[in-house]
């Protein structure tokens, strides 16, 4: 089937297949928003129970505050997404995409530098923040160069910080935490190459096939 798209589908239709593909990648971006805004604000609470009575109260507020806001933004860009859509072209959409979802990375950063020197608290806090970046990671698919900074914005800090703490418990977390960010870069950048190609397959086949099935004179069904 894909030989024969090849040989069907003419310079003018591959790129407007490849308009398509990007619209739907976009498409697809958009639609973690409304999850990750939720995940993100039930992840807050969190934070500031583990955090609380451990680290400044007003710097712990301040940053809760930031985050949530952050996350309110997301869905606040998906909502203006679904409704003037038309309005900007694909490239404007991502790019918007791309500066908020940095955003809503380096509201995480706080996390870091305002961990409590409590071990238990400390683990908890590593807990939330691998999760949160699988779920970036995840989020990004289709977006290979998004997630590299995002994760890169949550993750360096706290392989500085384990360095510069030192000792082997934190230095084998740091040690961990580079292996893990470079197994979700490649996870990611999978999941996006095979994303782009089963999208594009997808419609190439179906306007082989709806060429197949109509006149190419009349465009009527033969």
């Amino acid at each position: 089937m894909d030989t024969i798209a090849q040989k069907q589908i003419s310079n003018d239709e591959r790129m407007q297949i490849s308009k398509q593909v990007k619209a739907e990648l976009i498409d697809h971006l958009y639609e973690g928003c409304l999850p990750g805004t939720i995940s993100g604000m039930v992840a807050s609470i969190a934070l500031f129970l583990d955090y609380y009575g451990y680290t400044s109260t007003h710097l712990l507020v301040f940053w809760i505050i930031f985050f949530n806001i952050m996350m309110v933004s997301l869905t606040g860009l998906y909502y203006v997404y679904t409704h003037y859509k038309s309005k900007l072209q694909l490239i404007s959409w991502e790019w918007a995409y791309s500066i908020m979802m940095s955003g809503c990375a380096l509201a995480w950063v706080p996390s870091v530098f305002l961990l409590p020197n409590d071990i238990t608290r400390q683990y908890l806090m590593l807990i939330a923040l691998y999760l949160a970046t699988s779920g970036y990671a995840t989020g990004t698919i289709g977006q290979f160069t998004l997630c590299v900074v995002t994760l890169n914005i949550m993750l360096v800090p706290l392989i500085v910080w384990c360095f510069i703490k030192g000792g082997i418990f934190y230095n084998i977390i740091g040690v961990y935490t580079i292996i893990y960010m470079f197994f979700m870069f490649g996870t990611n950048f999978r999941s996006t190459k095979w994303f782009k190609d089963s999208l594009k397959l997808k419609l190439e086949n179906t306007l082989v096939s709806y060429q197949a099935n109509h006149d190419l004179l009349t465009n009527l069904p033969n």
